[in-house]
């Protein structure tokens, strides 16, 4: 019950996701909302606020792109815009969609709040494996990076594509293989103080939460193949493309203090969290696009949007495209020593070859999208033209994804929300 209260919480105060289709194509029997042909979507009649509703719209600007032919609204006027990349072909899935899908949905139709000018998709997502790989910055390169926490795509590794992802590997996120998707965060350790990192233990997350905010009608479609890398820059931390913040909840899922600690040092010279608390890292990933599907140091293809000096906030004319906002929130149990293990913790990229930063201020996050297509295109056509606020994989059209170790019992588990068994693992041995 603690853990539903505290999912129920970071549904509102977290920080995923949607992979791009090609067009408004629906799974045989999902959609209401839209027909294969591209019809234009009929907006829902106001209905009362759903539970899933942010309590923070004003974080969310007035809309800062167009979807289809119109150009998209920039900073500063140009006379071209980026050229889109050509997106990889579709990889049509290789399973039963409808065999992940239920029409037990939560909700209903997508309610409408007409105090809000956003649309929401949440999900939840439980880990999966630790490796020492990173397949953006060192594909084809096993046990060449720093150690990761994976979610999401079970076979993520060194070697994966767009290609291998979409077609292989079960799924730890809602819908299980629906959403192959690959995430990754430098691994949380805990300092055993012997001055060997490799020894150090791993602390496992009990879940995390992918959440994806649009204006409503002003998202792009996020590109088949895009993957993108957001938070602390290794290389260049002036450039570090988003911020993010460490806290704990208590049992209840309630904040234990304020918010918004930089560093897991902070935190626990705060003194503030105790056994059994939710720690818990929200990070959001930049909402701006130049058009390409990566670039050299897999960041400066995404961008922040910036103040226009007009009341609100714009993508710079660099990176005109706009889609949906992509904010994480990962959730681990506190262990028997509370605020001492807090001061213990460190992620795996604050412990470099000839470099000790200070903990947890290197957080970073790593995405490489691999949805079903039309699955994704029916979630973001009913959150953002249909005004959707759509929690836990829910569909907002009377369906949602079904949760995958409640229909498999995958790695021991019965629910998306159980807690890490075990909590603390031994770390692989590096290559």
């Amino acid at each position: 019950m603690k853990h539903a209260r505290k999912l129920a919480v970071s549904l509102f105060v977290t920080t995923i996701f949607f992979n791009n289709c090609s067009g408004f194509k629906v799974v045989d029997g999902l959609g209401d909302l839209a027909s294969s042909s591209g019809t234009v979507v009929p907006m829902p009649t106001p209905g009362p606020i759903s539970m899933g509703v942010d309590p923070h719209p004003d974080q969310y600007p007035p809309p800062m792109g167009t979807p289809g032919a119109t150009p998209p609204e920039t900073l500063t006027p140009v006379t071209t815009y980026p050229v889109k990349q050509t997106e990889l072909a579709k990889v049509p899935s290789n399973f039963n969609v409808n065999d992940w899908v239920t029409d037990d949905g939560p909700q209903g139709k997508p309610s409408y709040n007409g105090f809000d000018d956003v649309g929401a998709f949440r999900l939840i997502c439980k880990p999966s494996h630790v490796l020492y790989d990173d397949p953006i910055v060192f594909p084809g390169q096993p046990g060449a990076s720093h150690l990761h926490t994976f979610f999401g795509n079970t076979l993520a590794n060194a070697n994966s594509t767009y290609q291998s992802l979409r077609s292989s590997g079960d799924g730890t996120c809602s819908g299980g293989p629906i959403n192959r998707s690959a995430y990754w965060y430098p691994a949380l350790r805990i300092d055993d103080g012997d001055g060997n990192d490799l020894n150090d233990q791993v602390v496992m997350p009990d879940f995390a939460v992918v959440y994806y905010k649009m204006p409503p009608l002003q998202s792009t479609f996020m590109a088949r193949g895009l993957r993108i890398i957001f938070g602390y820059n290794m290389n260049d931390p002036s450039a570090s493309n988003a911020t993010f913040n460490w806290g704990c909840l208590d049992p209840s899922g309630n904040w234990r203090g304020t918010t918004g600690h930089s560093s897991l040092k902070k935190l626990a010279d705060d003194n503030i969290c105790r056994a059994g608390d939710s720690l818990l890292v929200q990070i959001g990933a930049p909402t701006c696009w130049n058009g390409q599907l990566d670039s050299p140091d897999h960041r400066s293809h995404v961008a922040q949007p910036v103040n226009s000096n007009l009341g609100y906030f714009a993508c710079p004319a660099t990176h005109p495209y706009h889609f949906p906002g992509f904010f994480l929130a990962i959730h681990w149990t506190v262990g028997p020593e509370g605020n001492a293990e807090i001061a213990k913790l460190y992620v795996s990229s604050d412990h470099m070859s000839g470099m000790k930063m200070e903990s947890g201020s290197t957080m970073h996050t790593d995405w490489f999208g691999a949805w079903d297509d039309d699955v994704g295109t029916e979630w973001m056509l009913h959150a953002d033209a249909g005004f959707g606020n759509c929690s836990g994989g829910d569909l907002c059209d009377g369906r949602a994804l079904v949760d995958p170790f409640a229909k498999t019992g995958l790695f021991g588990y019965h629910s998306l929300t159980d807690p890490a068994n075990p909590r603390v693992v031994a770390p692989p041995v590096h290559p």
